[in-house]
């Protein structure tokens, strides 16, 4: 039986042990099982219900099934970018490998959650259900970095997906507005008519119902895990984006102290022309912004 698994799986199989932290929970899957299992839970809920599933694919390690070994082996090369100054420095040719591995990964990941979501189109599950998918973060393999474990900001990190199915839904619908996984809690309160209460920071999303307009409102990103939790941030890094254009700030780290970045993300999705220096009067606006949402958020803890 174990050599037909490794038959399956001639990577391994995925498993829970590449963060020291999760010790505690090691194990070993496969993704059919996961996806299985998810199904027989959901068939077996009494409703009307909430179900909060935390996978752990497609992360590390990357191993799919043998379907998918190798499926993106191919020339394509992703841009050249230079290693950062705050990255461990992996070599460019292991994130090549890396980041094949990965997409292999989730290809398998991406089929096994279309059959769960066609077995329950054919229940009739999603009749009265709406159905979320979306992550805690992306995954880097460039400038140095691999994985998400890192104080950069970069949009593969930060631009996470977000797919909402309303019951019954036949049609897709794109909204291209500026959004935040904050926005979640106030719009599936909205969804089953539950009041949203003050201190929520979110806005109910576009297409989920009446509410206020996002397209005009910041967007904010912080890596901030070195400070304590409930002091003021001295050491980290932060995102603003607002309409096209994205400011990074780093703060605090010896080898970077106030450095700043300015992207064109309508022009240069890819991050790789820095415009703080030619953008002066836009890279002012939006450092001030920044600066205020600083003292803001730090305001608390200075008392």
């Amino acid at each position: 039986a174990a050599s037909d698994v490794y038959k399956r799986q001639p990577l391994g199989l995925p498993n829970t042990l590449a963060l020291p932290n999760l010790m505690l929970y090691r194990a070993s899957f496969t993704l059919e099982d996961v996806f299985a299992g998810i199904t027989d839970l959901l068939r077996q809920a009494r409703q009307p219900m909430l179900a909060y599933l935390h996978l752990w694919p497609p992360h590390e390690p990357y191993r799919p099934h043998r379907e998918y070994v190798g499926r993106f082996d191919d020339d394509w090369r992703p841009e050249a970018k230079e290693p950062h100054v705050l990255a461990p420095g992996q070599a460019q040719k292991n994130l090549d490998t890396w980041r094949r591995e990965y997409d292999a990964y989730l290809a398998h990941t991406d089929a096994e959650f279309g059959r769960l979501y066609d077995s329950l189109r054919e229940t009739g599950f999603l009749d009265n259900s709406y159905v979320v998918i979306t992550s805690d973060h992306g995954q880097l393999f460039e400038r140095g970095v691999h994985g998400h474990e890192t104080e950069l900001l970069y949009e593969p990190v930060i631009h996470v997906p977000l797919l909402i199915a309303r019951p019954g839904q036949q049609w897709r619908e794109d909204v291209y507005s500026p959004t935040s996984t904050v926005d979640l809690l106030p719009t599936l309160l909205h969804a089953i008519g539950l009041p949203i209460p003050g201190w929520c920071e979110g806005l109910v999303l576009p297409t989920s119902g009446p509410g206020k307009s996002v397209s005009e409102r910041p967007i904010f990103s912080v890596e901030a895990k070195r400070n304590a939790a409930h002091g003021p941030l001295t050491i980290g890094t932060v995102a603003l984006i607002r309409d096209q254009y994205k400011l990074i700030h780093y703060f605090g780290y010896p080898a970077c102290e106030h450095g700043y970045e300015l992207y064109d993300l309508a022009n240069d999705p890819e991050e790789l022309d820095d415009l703080f220096s030619s953008k002066r009067s836009i890279a002012t606006d939006l450092r001030y912004e920044l600066a205020e949402k600083l003292e803001e958020v730090n305001e608390p803890y200075r008392r």
